[in-house]
Formats: structure tokens, sequence, C-alpha cells
């Protein structure tokens, strides 16, 4: 009799002790929902550029502000009801997807070029913008065409398509990668680079600050940006929601709205004073 009650014990601990482990499982199903955490949280974390004008950069009061620091403040305005409720977090080009994947920021939003590849990683939305990969020199190069580069020392930011699409286009240049757009731009501005080679909208931005710069006619690739997911179905209600928002955005001609805002590309009058 002992020993059997001893055995209905044992039996019953195992019976409670799975159907707690069940529960377990099943119970936290909605809070692992990014749309839910977002919603339960009240506030959506971007990983964005402070480095790329015009869409993420600090001002010259350490103010981040750009296409991509607005359109982030809409969505969370449209998902949230308020449009500061949101936390930016810098990544710059080799660090964004390591930052999504670490679960740092809920989503990217920093000019992040969707291809074949990378959807092989991230999840995109469809682009919020299509910009061009093209190249800038300084004025007094005597540089007027991508064929004059053949030899050159061309910059490209590491992470971004650049690379690539120059060893296509320019196979003997010697190329030189940097970290950020700021550092390419500053070597080339320095005479330590003959070009710089990013996209256009990027070296737009560089182009309404400096005066002893231009953009060459040329375009290498076109580079349509999406907003980057993890790539696990935890992610996918909110970008769900987040592409809803932006079809609509598209609809109302408010992204077009942000692009003639702040994706400016005749340089500004007083550089030709």
């Amino acid at each position: 009799m002992k020993l059997f009650s001893t055995y209905f014990l044992l039996v019953l601990g195992l019976v409670l002790a799975v159907s707690a482990l069940g529960c377990r499982t099943t119970l936290p199903e909605k809070s692992t929902d990014l749309l839910h955490s977002v919603q339960q949280r009240d506030q959506i974390i971007v990983g964005t550029k402070y480095d790329s004008p015009p869409f993420g950069y600090l001002d010259k009061d350490g103010q981040l502000k750009g296409l991509e620091v607005e359109l982030a403040h809409e969505i969370a305005k449209r998902l949230l009801g308020d449009p500061n409720k949101v936390k930016f977090v810098q990544v710059n080009s080799s660090t964004r997807v390591a930052a999504l994947n670490a679960r740092h920021v809920d989503f990217v939003l920093a000019t992040m070029t969707i291809t074949p590849e990378r959807k092989q990683v991230v999840n995109f939305t469809e682009p919020y913008y299509k910009s061009a990969q093209a190249i800038m020199v300084r004025e007094n190069s005597g540089i007027t065409s991508i064929n004059d580069l053949a030899d050159k020392r061309v910059n490209y930011v590491i992470g971004t398509t650049g690379e690539a699409n120059l060893k296509k286009v320019l196979p003997k240049a010697k190329l030189l990668g940097f970290k950020s757009n700021t550092e390419a731009f500053s070597a080339l501005s320095a005479g330590r680079a003959d070009a710089f080679s990013q996209d256009d909208s990027i070296l737009y931005g560089f182009l309404h600050e400096h005066c002893d710069v231009k953009v060459l006619p040329d375009r290498i690739s076109e580079e349509p940006y999406g907003i980057a997911f993890r790539k696990d179905a935890r992610s996918k209600p909110l970008q769900d929601a987040i592409q809803k928002i932006l079809d609509d955005m598209a609809k109302e001609e408010y992204l077009q709205g942000l692009r003639q805002k702040w994706v400016r590309p005749a340089p500004p009058t007083v550089c030709a004073l």
C-alpha cells in the first residue's frame, strides 16, 4: 500500500509538472508578438543613422533630424497615437543588421537598400524611398564622369551595396572602405581620396553643406530603401501594421511630401555666388 501511494504521488507530480510546462509555453504567445510588445511598452525603438543627411543626422544644435527621423515620428503617431513615442538607437551600415537581430531595436529605418542577399537575413517592407548610387568629387578635381575614375581612389561605406557595385564598374580603381558617411566624406574633402560613392540622396545632403564638391551625372545602380525587420514570425504583425501605414502614406502622398521636403538635388544658391 505504501509503495502504491508513493508511486501515485510520483505520477501525480509528473502530471502537474507537464501541465504547468504546457501552460508556460502557450500563455506567453501574445507577449512574444512584437506588435503587442510595442503596444504594451507604448513606444517603438528604431535603429537609424546619425550621419546620413538628409535621412538621419545631428544638426548644429545636436538634434536628430531627417527624412527617416520624421517618418519614424509619423509611424509612432499613427501606431501609438503620439509622434514622440519613439526611441532612436544609433546604427550605421555595418551594425544595423546586428542591432536588429540582437533585439536592440524593433526595426531598422536607416537607408537600407532592399537586395536579394539581404532578404535572406531580414524581412523588408515595400520601398518608402528610391535612390540611386552616384559619385561625388571635389569641384576643382577635373573629374567629369565615372570614366575618369578608372584608376583613382574611390571611397565607399562598409556594409553598403556600394563596394560590390563599384567593383563591377571600376574594377581597377582603388576602393577605400570607411565606417561612416562622415568619415568617407572627410577623406574626400581632405584629398585622401578622389571620389566618394554613395546613394545620391545622401550625397545631396553633403552637397547642401559644402560648396567645394559636386555630384557627377552618372548613376551606377538603383537603391530602393525598405524598413527592415527580424526574420521571425513574432515580428510579422508589427511589419504588417507598419506596411499598412506606409500604404496609407503613399495614397495620401505623405511620402512624396517627405521627399520634396528633405531631398533637394540642386545645390543652394549661395554656392553659385
